[in-house]
């Protein structure tokens, strides 16, 4: 009986069925090679830095037996823990390597959770009108067609679904020069967000909450990246968070310099 119902809200649209142009075509490649090692991780994803952004998403999810959509799920993390809530999990990836890792390592909790895993292109989702409750995106919309992913999400969310989505920004000319310097580390066609993107969500959904992290606190990867002390950069993170906090209340004109914005829009 296990994921009988996820099926049924299937329609189509996944693995060799599903269609690609060039650009999806990229993001395939790119996260295949990813998940086999061939490109370099981030070394700071070894850390949960973004413990306290998830939780607060988990805390807005209050319905039970929830139908959720993991919007680019990855190694399957998200999902496993999504699952383990008691939701039902439809978890989608353009990476059959990303996916096959994730039935790899999430074993145990995909054959005891209602969890199914498919290759789909987000912005071609093969899932009925109308019969999400909640979408996930974990750092995807920026991959893609906004326009073509925000009019899939507002197909497949019931009335009164909510998105949830943390997006990296594209104002701070610190993390701009990294990028630039580390090309090999993301995707060709991937653009980190705007606040002008934003207009495309309002288009399209009800705005009923944006939050920015991760301004001065970005001192802390000077630990990682340079002199390579664990301990300290968990500290000094913690600290420079809650510095981050006040100054941003106070000087709000300073959020679109943070590195990741919590986005929660409502159908």
């Amino acid at each position: 009986m296990k994921g009988l119902y996820l099926y049924w809200i299937l329609n189509g649209f996944i693995g060799d069925k599903m269609s690609k142009n060039d650009r999806i075509s990229s993001e395939q490649i790119f996260h295949d090679k990813k998940a086999v090692g061939i490109v370099e991780n981030q070394d700071f994803y070894r850390f949960d830095i973004t413990a306290d952004l998830r939780d607060s998403i988990f805390n807005q999810m209050t319905k039970k037996n929830a139908i959720v959509l993991d919007y680019g799920c990855g190694s399957g993390w998200m999902s496993v823990l999504l699952a383990r809530q008691g939701n039902h999990v439809i978890a989608i990836d353009i990476s059959y390597e990303l996916l096959k890792k994730a039935k790899n390592e999430q074993k145990y909790h995909y054959e005891n959770y209602q969890t199914l895993f498919c290759e789909m292109n987000a912005e071609e989702l093969g899932i009925k009108d109308g019969s999400v409750d909640y979408v996930i995106g974990n750092a995807i919309l920026h991959h893609l067609d906004i326009k073509n992913s925000i009019d899939e999400l507002h197909r497949i969310l019931k009335v009164g679904g909510v998105c949830f989505f943390v997006e990296p920004l594209g104002h701070n000319p610190f993390i701009n020069l990294y990028r630039k310097l580390t090309p090999h580390k993301r995707t060709v066609d991937e653009r980190p967000f705007k606040i002008n993107d934003l207009e495309n969500l309002k288009n399209s959904f009800r705005f009923s909450r944006l939050e920015f992290s991760f301004l001065f606190s970005l001192i802390a990867f000077l630990w990682v990246f340079g002199l390579k002390n664990d301990y300290l950069f968990v500290k000094t993170l913690s600290a420079l968070k809650s510095f981050d906090r006040y100054i941003l209340r106070v000087l709000p004109f300073l959020r679109k310099y943070c590195w990741l914005s919590l986005i929660q829009v409502e159908k």
